[in-house]
């Protein structure tokens, strides 16, 4: 005889109330609640215009609000990516379609984690280049000088700035270098031979020194010739730059009138 199938009941799943998204959804802020999850903030719609420092091509200027999770009171967080944002002008939009006064100390989650720390280096790197440098030193007061100093770092690393804009930026940050060129090179990690698809390359490995140091060694590699730019528009060793970390901080290096290098003993 054939048992009776046991009859199994849905579960109960409970839908916890979301007004902070409601009312955005309600505003036009955002289409839905996936996209506010997934960007976890309200991005400045193409067609708000703004006027400078704010259409900037900063991802700080253009995500400048951030918005918190669903937590299990059914509250969202929302606050400014930076305190010093209050005048954007789509964050007083925001601020007069909601209102209320946004925090101004972003939205962090449960663990105290928030994107306004990262916004600061967004600032930075999204402005470090020929064209915006120095609308970037204009506008210092929306990021950190560790972060200028990271940005003119890879900046330089790939060819977005020349070594003479990478030291103006440096000095208006304060930060000189108390090295000679050989020493700062000798930081970097050991020259290695990278071959793919038939091409060798010797990509630059900065090592684990300071933000700072790893800066000027690059500048000042590049002047010399001991860094140059590959094909792909990074900066790679060149015969020279190998020799001279080959020979360690300690050599004294002379050139010839020819052009030729040697190491004096």
């Amino acid at each position: 005889m054939a048992k009776a199938k046991t009859k199994v009941e849905a579960p109960v799943v409970e839908i916890i109330p979301d007004p902070v998204c409601e009312q955005l959804v309600a505003l036009g802020l955002v289409p839905n609640s996936y996209h506010l999850d997934l960007n976890r903030g309200l991005t400045v719609p193409a067609e708000f215009r703004v006027s400078a420092p704010w259409n900037l091509p900063s991802r700080l200027f253009q995500f400048p609000i951030e918005v918190g999770e669903l937590d299990c009171n059914g509250q969202r967080r929302i606050g400014l990516m930076h305190p010093e944002m209050r005048t954007h002008p789509y964050i007083r939009h925001v601020e007069d379609l909601m209102g209320l006064s946004i925090s101004e100390v972003g939205a962090p989650n449960l663990a105290g984690y928030s994107k306004c720390r990262i916004a600061t280096w967004w600032h930075a790197v999204d402005l470090m280049s020929e064209q915006h440098w120095k609308d970037l030193l204009e506008t210092r007061q929306f990021t950190t000088d560790d972060d200028i100093i990271r940005a003119v770092e890879l900046a330089l690393s790939g060819n977005r700035i020349t070594p003479l804009t990478a030291r103006s930026v440096m000095r208006a940050v304060g930060v000189e270098t108390s090295e000679d060129a050989l020493a700062l090179l000798c930081k970097f990690a050991e020259p290695q031979e990278v071959v793919c698809d038939g091409v060798t390359s010797w990509p630059v490995n900065r090592g684990s020194g300071s933000p700072q140091d790893r800066a000027w060694g690059i500048i000042l590699a590049i002047e010399a010739g001991w860094l140059k730019f590959r094909a792909c528009g990074f900066i790679g060793w060149s015969e020279l730059g190998r020799s001279r970390y080959e020979q360690g901080p300690g050599a004294v290096f002379v050139e010839t009138p020819s052009g030729q290098g040697a190491f004096a003993f």
